[in-house]
């Protein structure tokens, strides 16, 4: 097939993703509003993947790219999500203020103090007159998604190492 054909099958075809994505990963998108547009994107990816492979002597190309369009989108959830979105960490990005007029994100106040919330003060003061060591660091790269095992690989020590870092610092944030 010519370039153009090609591209004329996957522009044919675009409504696939959508409709497989609302199909199949209702409940997940649902449940992770945030991720959707990057599902979408992971289809989209995996349609023009099944263009470059079609045979037209083995069946509808809608059939067969809906085939790659899942489980594009099934592996993305799989590995890539699970690994990189993790629903226990605390963003710096997450809202702390309730004015729409306006809004305030944690990583706005990090460095400041103006107009937080009594109880967020606490927390931020907590961690930063910690006595654990090294806890800014660990916590950026939990934040980014990454393990503590690998998380030690960076930071040259354990992974129980960082489990006990990390187990302090709550115990610090509870008492609080």
């Amino acid at each position: 097939m010519s370039k153009a054909e090609l591209d004329k099958l996957v522009e044919d075809n675009m409504g696939l993703v959508p409709y497989i994505m609302h199909r199949y990963f209702k409940q997940f998108i649902q449940e992770n509003r945030f991720i959707a547009d990057e599902l979408l994107q992971e289809g989209y990816y995996w349609l023009v993947k099944a263009s470059k492979v079609y045979d037209s002597s083995k069946g509808k190309f809608s059939t067969i790219a809906g085939l790659y369009i899942k489980s594009g989108m099934v592996k993305f959830v799989e590995r890539y999500f699970r690994k990189h979105y993790r629903p226990n960490v605390v963003s710096a990005n997450i809202l702390i203020s309730d004015d729409t007029k306006d809004e305030i994100e944690l990583l706005d106040v990090i460095e400041s103090k103006e107009n937080i919330p009594s109880e967020m003060i606490a927390i931020i003061d907590v961690i930063k007159k910690s006595k654990i060591t090294e806890i800014e660091k660990i916590i950026t790269l939990r934040v980014q998604g990454y393990s503590q095992a690998e998380i030690g690989k960076i930071t040259d020590t354990q992974q129980t190492y960082i489990s006990k870092k990390i187990i302090n610092l709550r115990n610090e944030i509870k008492a609080v």
